[in-house]
């Protein structure tokens, strides 16, 4: 299923050297086991160039990252998260909530690499004839495929449930793979996704997005404090008993 790095061409992004400040990937805050690298490995897999079109038999490699440390088959679930217009790195393996959550239901987690993003480059050049592959279509169907080799050829995941997430651009793919491909995944999480689709796709110019960083986190750590009081700790726990008591009365 994968193959080694050494025998792989390094080739040049030319989207990296302009769009550096744009293809980032969503930021996480560094932790001490986020310095862990060496839990990551680095690995490829053939994908076909085009999965629509059963004449065309050209492939490329498809970087992808793999953390096992917390897997405990046959049933800690794959997480898979799915990458968007950056270059993966291990960041999202090693810290953060999906981290978190496979670690403690013992499960694998997998980085995906979009197609003519990063390393996974399918073709020598950004020519159009070559851009026309650059597609969500595409893209979903490359996890598909990742997913199926992963169940067929890797120890223990052949009956494993798999959770999908993403964010921005690559949460749109979760929620797009789990309406064309809802038999491969038992759950997914789209964060922060923008599911319709639109020409000349931007933020409000009068969003100050470091102003507003602040604000939330400014609200949060408020928020904290407030948890730390006996009067808002009662208080949530009457609202608490009121939604209980309402879902009891409603939703049986």
């Amino acid at each position: 299923m994968t193959v080694k790095k050494e025998i792989v061409q390094q080739r040049i992004n030319p989207y990296t050297q302009h769009l550096h400040s744009l293809l980032r990937e969503p930021p996480l805050r560094a932790t001490e086991n986020s310095l862990q690298k060496d839990l990551v490995q680095e690995l490829w897999l053939e994908q076909k160039l085009d999965h629509f079109d059963a004449t065309n038999n050209r492939t490329w490699l498809m970087r992808y990252l793999r953390n096992d440390r917390y897997q405990q088959p046959p049933h800690g679930p794959i997480y898979i998260f799915v990458g968007g217009e950056w270059e993966i790195s291990p960041a999202y393996l090693l810290t953060g909530h999906l981290h978190d959550i496979a670690r403690q239901h013992g499960g694998v987690l997998y980085y995906v690499e979009h197609r003519f993003y990063g390393q996974s480059w399918p073709a020598v050049d950004a020519a159009v004839e070559n851009l026309r592959y650059l597609s969500a279509r595409q893209a979903l169907a490359d996890l598909a495929h990742f997913i199926r080799q992963l169940k067929a050829n890797e120890v223990g995941l052949a009956h494993t449930k798999v959770i999908l997430a993403g964010a921005s651009y690559s949460g749109s793919l979760v929620a797009w793979f789990a309406k064309l491909y809802p038999d491969l995944i038992s759950a997914g999480w789209a964060s922060s996704a923008p599911l319709v689709a639109k020409m000349d796709f931007r933020v409000p110019n009068n969003c100050d997005i470091e102003h507003e960083e602040l604000r939330i986190l400014c609200g949060f750590y408020m928020m904290l404090g407030l948890l730390k009081t006996l009067p808002t700790e009662i208080a949530l726990h009457g609202i608490a008993v009121n939604c209980i008591a309402f879902l009891c009365t409603h939703l049986r």
